[in-house]
């Protein structure tokens, strides 16, 4: 039962594969699946982390692991959303903000590991993966559905877009204090 919160991060991975391939069969029952398997990913995101706490699980594979099964599922979707135009115009450009951050804090972290300095999540970057999350249903819904939900889908990207962006210059600035305060101590 302790390999669970792993298990779930590796489905969360795996599931990139069909999601990725159904983009490319154009028909309504392939964006159905293409929503419920994005729904399953979304949920091993809450549930690993679940796990872990409640069954004390945490690991070395799953604070490694996990975010990057996070930043995994969010660039390749937004990039899928861009490719097949369900992402367009001036909304272009909070999607590339988004993968940005996704790449700059991938850096961070590894950065960090290779320093033994330990980067906690905030509450802050929950909240942002939830909208993150949120922002890739409701497209993914408006694309399986075809019903026009006006302005909402954009809204919530730019409030995605937002999360991360402050997320990242937070998670910077831990690493820049931490890096100002091991100068002083020496």
């Amino acid at each position: 039962m302790h390999q669970l919160p792993n298990i779930l991060t590796l489905l969360r991975i795996g599931l990139l594969f069909p999601l990725m391939g159904l983009f490319f069969i154009d028909a309504m029952w392939a964006r159905w699946a293409i929503l419920g398997l994005f729904i399953i990913s979304a949920l091993t995101d809450y549930f690993d982390g679940y796990f872990a706490r409640t069954l004390k699980a945490t690991s070395e594979f799953g604070t490694l692991f996990d975010p990057i099964a996070d930043k995994l599922l969010v660039i390749a979707l937004l990039s899928l959303l861009l490719a097949f135009n369900l992402i367009s115009d001036i909304h272009i450009i909070a999607a590339i903000l988004i993968m940005l951050r996704e790449t700059f804090v991938s850096g961070l972290r590894e950065y960090a590991i290779g320093r033994q300095i330990k980067l906690p999540v905030s509450q802050l970057s929950k909240i942002k993966t939830a909208f993150q999350m949120a922002t890739l249903t409701i497209y993914l819904f408006t694309n399986a559905s075809d019903i026009e939900l006006g302005i909402i889908p954009e809204t919530i990207l730019w409030i995605s877009t937002v999360l991360s962006l402050l997320t990242g210059i937070l998670h910077f600035n831990a690493l820049v204090e931490h890096q100002h305060d091991t100068k002083e101590t020496h």
